[in-house]
């Protein structure tokens, strides 16, 4: 059922799960931004030397009992009486193997009819480009599709570097000299439906007509889960098809999928570190964060505030809290360097204090080289003193972001095992198939439930992720429900 894909190595099978688990999980927690969790990595931390674990000599308990007391040394003296219940993931672990085997029922027939649809886009797309250039190439070769676009086409004039790469963001930057350029992206889109979602997804629903992701716990440094057999965590959002992507995934008959999301959390997370007023007072009055950041970034009133406004106050939002610079926000918005750096002042003099917790918490970070979740999640960002410029920025962007979007993966963790507790627990008032945990995509949980449970399920599960913690500002949760996932949106 997928525990050899969470975190089981084959090698240790004739050996306790849990204590294996168990030394995983909690380096994740110690260290989330390691490479491997395995023996031999731990082994190397810990015991300062290479342990060969297929060899016969090892004693694998003494191993573990070894790195084990070296852990909790860590924990007792950096984290004192740690506020994160190491359980809650050893939970998970096996939650997760439960998500996977219940899996997500796929409209068999719907995929059929997309695959012949994307096949034959992909066909006339090419035709077009093709007809564009005057001849046939091999489309997905870079060096081919290089050599068309800059020396025949001779659209390098238009770039704003000498290199001549034809990475998606270099081609958007000259989408409007050729109409050329313009099909390509296309042709790599549907390319890249046919070929990672929906050939595959053909193969992966084969045997019951589900899909059965199998999901990671140690698969990010943020603590976020990721998952692969297929990657559900970036499915497509925007495709030109005749039927939307996400109809695919269908509720099994008599049931609905219900979807529950925190509502702006990593916003509130940041109110909560920082402590500022005018964010917590946006939250507690429940204004519309991004209207009223564009309102007081802008200096206009709400009331003024157009859609286009808001996304750009939106796009602040965000550049602020990935720790984006005034290049990173100038590109996003499509304006001036220095119009984006007026942005940021604006932002940082109305929201003084949310300046004040990045530039404490990123002198704090490059003097220990580590930052922190709300509940202590480690990661060690060793880039945060380089001598290289480049990658002591992209450092101080991670060593920003982290501790919220790890802290909002956190509280994900707690919110899984708390409504696993509701469905499967000794106190549950849900029998045996009344309600199926099936997913988790990004901040998103989506259960399958019995048509008549939906509404009482839907809001009993609202209740319950709210309660998981208690920040400064109150936390939201939103709802869906729907036959599909495209239904939810």
């Amino acid at each position: 059922i997928g525990f050899e894909d969470l975190v089981f190595d084959s090698k240790y099978f004739d050996w306790d799960f849990n204590r294996i688990t168990d030394l995983k999980l909690t380096e994740h927690y110690l260290d989330a931004g390691q490479k491997s969790y395995d023996l031999e990595a731990l082994s190397l931390k810990y015991l300062d030397k290479y342990v060969d674990t297929k060899s016969s000599d090892i004693e694998f308990i003494d191993l573990i009992k070894r790195i084990s007391k070296n852990q909790k040394r860590i924990l007792d003296q950096e984290y004192g009486d740690y506020n994160y219940d190491l359980q809650t993931d050893i939970k998970m672990a096996v939650i997760l193997a439960r998500v996977s085997e219940n899996g997500v029922g796929i409209d068999q027939d719907l995929l059929a009819e997309l695959e012949k649809e994307v096949a034959l886009d992909i066909e006339d797309t090419s035709s077009r480009i093709y007809e564009l250039v005057g001849r046939e190439f091999n489309i997905a070769s870079p060096k081919q599709l290089s050599e068309v676009l800059y020396e025949e086409l001779e659209l390098a004039q238009y770039l704003k570097k000498k290199t001549r790469s034809t990475a998606e963001a270099v081609l958007h930057s000259i989408e409007d000299k050729h109409p050329v350029v313009k099909e390509v992206l296309r042709f790599r889109n549907i390319s890249k439906l046919h070929s990672t979602y929906l050939l595959p997804f053909g193969e992966f629903a084969k045997l019951d007509g589900r899909i059965h992701s199998k999901f990671n716990l140690l698969g990010t440094s943020s603590g976020r889960l990721s998952s692969k057999s297929p990657n559900m965590q970036n499915l497509p959002a925007h495709v030109n098809l005749s039927n939307s992507f996400r109809e695919l995934f269908v509720a099994r008959e008599g049931y609905k999928f219900v979807a529950l999301d925190y509502s702006q959390v990593e916003f509130r997370i940041m109110a909560h570190l920082s402590q500022d007023e005018n964010l917590i007072d946006d939250f507690e009055s429940g204004a519309d964060i991004h209207a009223r950041t564009a309102a007081r970034v802008f200096g206009i009133d709400q009331d003024k505030v157009d859609k286009e406004t808001r996304t750009k106050g939106k796009t602040i939002n965000f550049g602020i809290l990935y720790g984006q610079s005034k290049y990173g926000l100038s590109s996003q918005l499509d304006i001036s360097n220095e119009m984006a750096q007026k942005y940021i002042d604006s932002y940082y003099r109305k929201y003084s204090k949310v300046k004040e917790y990045i530039d404490q918490m990123t002198v704090r970070a490059t003097k220990t080289q580590k930052v922190k979740t709300i509940y202590g999640r480690t990661r060690f960002i060793p880039g945060l003193t380089s001598k290289n410029f480049m990658v002591r920025q992209a450092s101080i962007r991670e060593a920003i972001n982290m501790p919220i979007q790890g802290s909002n993966a956190d509280f994900m963790r707690l919110a899984m095992v708390k409504l696993d507790e509701l469905i499967h627990g000794p106190q549950s008032d849900y029998d045996y198939g009344d309600v199926y945990m099936v997913s988790q995509i990004h901040d998103e949980l989506i259960f399958e439930v019995k048509e008549e449970l939906v509404e009482d399920f839907a809001e009993i599960a609202c209740d319950v992720m709210q309660e998981i913690v208690e920040l400064s500002v109150p936390l939201d949760v939103n709802y869906e429900i729907g036959e599909s996932f495209a239904k939810l949106k």
